[in-house]
């Protein structure tokens, strides 16, 4: 019975500092929470490895060091445009973006933003997933399915051809 009161205590009691810094470490994505001038607050451990780079490069730097730099101008201004229309905005939606770790080397990612409130005015979350072996296998897959000496079609649930080889033009 003490174990079931435990949990249920647990449970009901707001999560500690501790605690939410303990599950932001642990997230298998990538994190980072940037504030309204577009500095880097946090970043979790994943974000770290992804970029090749420590929380204490990276914290107080403009967002824009984890961009490639052809793109940097640009995301300026739509960070501000966000600011402006803070909402959440879902991983992917179609569109692959380039991130660039600390070495120079750009790939390919997915990101998600998240709008907050803090003590120090708004913040965002943003969430970052590495697609690069995903995008190998995508490759992989219409490679093979190309190359097939036979007319192959992917068909949608509704019936539409998504997908035709080469065979079938």
């Amino acid at each position: 019975r003490w174990m079931v009161e435990a949990a249920l205590s647990a449970l009901s009691a707001a999560p500690s500092d501790e605690l939410l810094a303990r599950a932001f470490n642990a997230a298998p994505n990538g994190s980072l929470l940037v504030d309204a001038r577009g500095l880097i607050v946090a970043v979790n451990r994943e974000l770290e490895t992804m970029f090749a780079a420590t929380a204490q490069a990276l914290v107080g730097q403009p967002v824009e060091v984890l961009l490639p730099g052809a793109l940097r101008v640009n995301h300026e201004r739509l960070r501000q445009e966000f600011l402006e229309r803070p909402e959440r905005r879902a991983m992917g939606a179609g569109r692959v973006l380039h991130a660039r770790r600390s070495d120079g080397h750009e790939f390919p990612v997915e990101i998600g933003l998240n709008p907050l409130s803090g003590p120090q005015g708004p913040l965002v979350l943003a969430s970052v997933v590495d697609i690069s072996e995903r995008l190998a296998l995508e490759w992989a897959f219409r490679g093979l399915f190309d190359a097939s000496p036979f007319g192959l079609l992917i068909v949608d649930d509704d019936g539409v051809i998504a997908m035709a080889n080469r065979v079938l033009g």
